[in-house]
C-alpha cells in the first residue's frame, strides 16, 4: 500500500528557494530524469476498472507500475501499488506475476494498449527520519504532463511513508506548509492528465475517488466516532483550500470560510471530550486564521451586493468596485498557515488519544445539542441599538455553530426528523447574515464619502442606503423564522 502526502507549489518562482530550504534540502541532490507513459485501451477499459498502468524510465531503469483505486483526500494518497523492473517502454500487462494480479488483469491481457498521456520530469529525493523513528522519503518533482499536444506543469513535493504512522507525513507536511508556499493536492499526476484529456476529447471517464464521509453509528463511543468525523471535516477544508488557491474567486473563498467555520464548530462541540491541551491550541490557531479573514469577508459581501444591484440604480459598478478591491486579499502564506494548522490537527487526531468519554455518539450528541438549543432559545432579539447589535452578532454565530454541528450529525436520525429544524436554521442564518452586512457596511463605506462630493461617494451612499433598507426587511423575516424555530420539533425530543 502506497501512502504519500502530495504538496503543490503555489509560486513557481519560489522553486529554487524551496529546494534549498533546510526542511527540504534537495538543492545539492542530482536530479533523476523520469519519463512515464500511461497506457489504456481505446475505450478506457483500465480506467473504468479504476486501474492506472504506466511504464516509466527512472534514471536508466524502466519500471512497470500498476495502481488501483484507493483514497485521496486532503492531499493524502493511499492506494495499492505494484512495481516490476522491465526491459523497455513497451506495454505488457503479462509482466505482473502476482497471482492476485493475474486474475484481475486476465480480461485485459490481449487487448491492444496505447499511450493516453505522458509525464516528463526531474526528481530529487532523499530519506528522512521522523521523531519516532519513522522512515519517510521526500521527493521534489518539476516537469510537465503531456496530453495530445497540450501540457500541464508539474511542480510539487511528495512525502512518502516507508515505515511508521501516517501522522509522521502529516506532521512533516505541516512544517513544510508553514514555512513555504505549498498546499496539499489530492489529484495525482495521472488524474491531472486525465482531466486534461477530458477537456480535449470529452470522452474519458472520471477516475478520482474521494474519501467518503463516515457512517454515524449511534452506539459507537463518541470519542472515536467524532474523531473520524473531524478528520473528514479537515479533509473537506483542505480540498476547499486547494480550490481557493487555484481559482481564487469570491465564492471559493466563501466556501473555504464555511468549511473552516463548520470544523471550528464541531471542534468546540467536542471540547467536553478533550483530555489534553493540544486540541485547544490548534483550535485557537484556526480561530486566529479565521478572524484575520474578516476584512476580506466584509469586502466581498459588499462587492457582491453592489455588483448585483448597481444596475437597478442605473449606476456603473466600476468606481466603487475598484475602491473596494484595493484592500488586500488572502496571500499564499496565509493559505500555507491554514494548511499547516489543518495538517497538524489531522496528525494529532491520528496519533493520540486526545478524546475520551463513556457516552455513545448518540447520547453525547443529543445531550450537548439540547444544551446548545436551550441557550439559543433564551436569546433576545435586538438589531438596532449598539448593545443589541453586538448581542445579535453573537447570536448569529451561535445559530451558525448550532446548524453546522447539526449538519455533521444529522445522520444519527431519520432525515425527516431533522429536516424542519435544518430548514429554519438555514433561513435564520441567511437573514442574520444580511443584517450583519448592513451593520458592518458603514465602517467600510463612510470613509469613501468623507472627501468632497464625488461619484464614488454617491455610489457608496447608494449602497449603504440599500443595505439599511434591506436590513429592515430582513429583520422582519428573521423574527418570523425565529418564531418557527422556537416551535419546530427537534430530532432528539
Amino acid at each position: 500500500m502506497e501512502r504519500e502526502l502530495k504538496l503543490q507549489v503555489l509560486e513557481a518562482d519560489a522553486w529554487e528557494n524551496i529546494l534549498s530550504h533546510p526542511l527540504v534540502d534537495l538543492a545539492a541532490v542530482t536530479p533523476r530524469p523520469m519519463h512515464a507513459r500511461y497506457f489504456d485501451t481505446s475505450d478506457h477499459s483500465l480506467q473504468r476498472a479504476r486501474i492506472a498502468y504506466r511504464v516509466r524510465l527512472e534514471g536508466e531503469q524502466w519500471v512497470a507500475t500498476l495502481k488501483f483505486a484507493g483514497a485521496a483526500s486532503g492531499g493524502l494518497h493511499e492506494r495499492p501499488e505494484w512495481n516490476v523492473p522491465v526491459a523497455g517502454p513497451q506495454a505488457d500487462l503479462g509482466v505482473f506475476d502476482d497471482p492476485e494480479l493475474v486474475q484481475i488483469l486476465r480480461p485485459y491481457l490481449h487487448l491492444p494498449l496505447a499511450v493516453v498521456l505522458e509525464t516528463v520530469f526531474e526528481r530529487r529525493e532523499r530519506s528522512l527520519t521522523g521523531s519516532q523513528g519513522e522512515h519517510l522519503l521526500l521527493a521534489a518533482d518539476r516537469g510537465e504532463i503531456r496530453v495530445k499536444g497540450e501540457t500541464l506543469p508539474i511542480l510539487e513535493l511528495e512525502i512518502e511513508l516507508v515505515r511508521g504512522s501516517v501522522a509522521a507525513i502529516l506532521k512533516h507536511g505541516a512544517d513544510l506548509c508553514a514555512a513555504l508556499p505549498l498546499c496539499p493536492e489530492s489529484e495525482s499526476k495521472f488524474q491531472r492528465g486525465m482531466g486534461l484529456l477530458r477537456s480535449t476529447t470529452r470522452s474519458s471517464p472520471e477516475t478520482q475517488q474521494q474519501a467518503q464521509a463516515p457512517k454515524l453509528p449511534g452506539r459507537e463511543p463518541a470519542a472515536s466516532a467524532l474523531r473520524e468525523i473531524l478528520i473528514v471535516e479537515i479533509q473537506a477544508c483542505l480540498a476547499a483550500l486547494r480550490v481557493e488557491t487555484r481559482e481564487g474567486s469570491r465564492s471559493n473563498f466563501h466556501d473555504l470560510r464555511r468549511c473552516v467555520r463548520q470544523l471550528r464548530a464541531l471542534l468546540r462541540f467536542c471540547k467536553p471530550l478533550e483530555t489534553d491541551t493540544s486540541t485547544h491550541a490548534l483550535r485557537l490557531e484556526l480561530a486566529t486564521w479565521f478572524h484575520r479573514q474578516s476584512g476580506r469577508r466584509d469586502r466581498d459581501a459588499l462587492l457582491d451586493h453592489w455588483q448585483n444591484h448597481a444596475s437597478e440604480f442605473q449606476l456603473s459598478p466600476a468606481p466603487l468596485t475598484d475602491a473596494l478591491l484595493k484592500s488586500d486579499g488572502e496571500s499564499a502564506n496565509s493559505a500555507g498557515s491554514l494548511a499547516a494548522t489543518l495538517l497538524r490537527l489531522w496528525a494529532h487526531l491520528e496519533d493520540s488519544d486526545g478524546f475520551s468519554g463513556s457516552l455513545s455518539l448518540r447520547e453525547f450528541a443529543e445531550r450537548h445539542l439540547a444544551q446548545m438549543d436551550r441557550k439559543l432559545r433564551r436569546a433576545e432579539i435586538d438589531t438596532d441599538s449598539a448593545e443589541g447589535r453586538a448581542e445579535f452578532h453573537r447570536l448569529r454565530i451561535q445559530i451558525k455553530n448550532f446548524r453546522y454541528v447539526l449538519h455533521c450529525l444529522a445522520g444519527l436520525w431519520p432525515a425527516k426528523d431533522s429536516k424542519g429544524l435544518m430548514k429554519v436554521l438555514s433561513h435564520l442564518q441567511e437573514s442574520s447574515g444580511l443584517i450583519r452586512d448592513a451593520q458592518m457596511a458603514a465602517s467600510h463605506l463612510l470613509p469613501l464619502g468623507l472627501e468632497a462630493p464625488s461619484e464614488l461617494a454617491l455610489h457608496a451612499g447608494v449602497l449603504w442606503g440599500y443595505l439599511v433598507a434591506r436590513k429592515q426587511r430582513e429583520a422582519k423575516k428573521f423574527r418570523k423564522s425565529w418564531a418557527r424555530f422556537l416551535e419546530v420539533s427537534r430530532p432528539w425530543d
